[in-house]
């Protein structure tokens, strides 16, 4: 197994990518699964940036994709067919991995951090119609998402989730509190500007690595993310005197925790899941699925809890082989990642049916190879869904590798419609990235480098840009 906190997986992991060959950019439109449509804007100038991050090494894969599962007809096709417009220019300094939430009206950008690790307190708020930004109000709390070092430099880093929900005329957000075992939950008011400390959560770790409460009666006690649910905040996470996962609700108007709800014998994949892959399939599924599992184990992929009738249903093992690697879950059940052994990697799609928890194929993205760190994100667009995100490295000197950045729709003709370019650069990680129910919003991230033997995402932006499609 490649570990990628440590110089010497890093350097294992671009051994195993090499010897992955992706389409060449000269040749992929003969590709009989690839239909190139017209362009409509100039392709932007690359962005370039110095070498850091081991957490990001095995992500070498490619700009914008977009992936159709079910449903759509010519609709899905069409997706293809849009144009890209340049966003206004933000208030907000340059940074990745922000938190971020669709109001129905604004994009809420906030939080993140710089190129040395350093935590962002700013927010501020982006109108998609008027294509205008205001600045948000300063934040009254003390959060952390990041762990470990600077993004240019050598060791581990975290992420924490930050997931966020609209509810009842509010974002609700659940945080790290930058104290260790606790967390936060907080919302945002954009009518009045106005942030608010809903619940403290504090705990403290027992001789036996069981938690117990300090502050706070929120009955999960690890958060792992976070849906709205009939009007209710649910936090999936982790209760460890149970060594089970579960989900519980939080009232946000009374500021109460409803009882935890446990996954019998969950706790076999504590320490599999990676980052966390929860959402609601429709509106009505709770779909788990953990990341970086292996084969010789009968251990499900993950759940699927009917929240209206109770039944909790395992989902199957997406592929019986050495590895395999989620890149993401979009929210009618789709899924995209990396599959097989240290050696030979190949990439994967499919759909999940939330009602028995098995997966139906669906033709993986031409371009790649892929991973889950800081890979790209998966974004409902009505009949599409779309995959956002990742590095064009296909400058790399090492082993000749050769990734096409894909800006591709899958129709419902079983085959890949190139997107027009847009206006910024997309080849990038840690974006925000959105749809509004009529376009697609793409801000902010990090970028690299096709200079030197490695390429990382180390240079934080500030750019971004809208898609729309009839």
């Amino acid at each position: 197994m490649i570990d990628l906190d440590t110089d010497d997986g890093v350097r294992d992991a671009f051994k195993t990518v090499a010897r992955w060959y992706g389409p060449n950019p000269t040749e992929v439109g003969d590709d009989e699964n690839v239909v190139v449509l017209p362009r409509t804007v100039p392709a932007p100038a690359r962005r370039r940036a110095l070498v850091g991050s081991a957490a990001a090494a095995v992500v070498l894969v490619a700009a914008v994709a977009l992936a159709l599962v079910a449903g759509g007809g010519n609709r899905s096709i069409a997706a293809a067919n849009g144009d890209w417009s340049p966003m206004a220019e933000s208030p907000l300094d340059a940074r990745f991995a922000p938190v971020t939430l669709w109001t129905g009206s604004e994009l809420l950008v906030w939080g993140g951090h710089d190129a040395s690790g350093t935590e962002l307190s700013d927010g501020a708020a982006y109108d998609p119609d008027l294509n205008t930004w205001r600045t948000m109000a300063p934040m009254p709390f003390v959060y952390e998402r990041r762990e470990g070092v600077g993004v240019g430099e050598d060791g581990g880093s975290m992420t924490h989730p930050s997931p966020g929900a609209w509810i009842d005329g509010k974002g609700v957000f659940v945080l790290a509190g930058g104290e260790p075992s606790s967390w936060q939950v907080v919302s945002y008011d954009p009518d009045k500007d106005l942030w608010d400390v809903l619940d403290q959560a504090t705990f403290t770790s027992r001789p036996d690595d069981t938690l117990a409460p300090v502050t706070g009666t929120a009955t999960v006690q690890v958060p792992y993310a976070a849906v709205e649910w009939q009007g209710d905040l649910l936090v999936f996470g982790w209760e460890s005197e149970r060594h089970e996962f579960g989900w519980s609700t939080f009232d946000v108007d009374a500021r109460q925790w409803g009882p935890f709800n446990g996954l019998p014998g969950s706790g076999v994949l504590y320490g599999t899941t990676g980052p966390a892959h929860v959402t609601v399939v429709d509106g009505k599924y709770l779909v788990w699925v953990a990341n970086r599992y292996f084969a010789g184990s009968d251990t499900p992929a993950g759940y699927s809890v009917d929240l209206t009738g109770g039944q909790v249903t395992p989902v199957e093992r997406l592929e019986r082989s050495m590895r395999v690697d989620i890149a993401d879950l979009s929210d009618n059940g789709t899924i995209v990642g990396l599959t097989g052994d240290d050696d030979e990697l190949r990439r994967f799609a499919a759909r999940l049916d939330p009602r028995t928890g098995t997966w139906i194929p669906v033709r993986p993205p031409p371009s790649g190879p892929t991973d889950d760190r800081v890979f790209g994100e998966l974004v409902d667009m009505d009949d599409a869904t779309a995959f956002v995100g990742g590095l064009d490295i296909s400058g790399m000197t090492t082993g000749g590798l050769r990734s096409e950045a894909a800006e591709l729709v899958l129709g419902d003709d079983g085959r890949w419609h190139r997107l027009p370019d847009s206006p910024v650069d997309l080849s990038r990680v840690g974006a925000t990235v959105l749809w509004t129910g009529d376009r697609l919003l793409v801000w902010g991230g990090a970028t690299t480098t096709d200079a030197g033997p490695v390429n990382l995402p180390v240079e934080p932006l500030a750019d971004g840009a809208v898609y729309s499609f009839g």
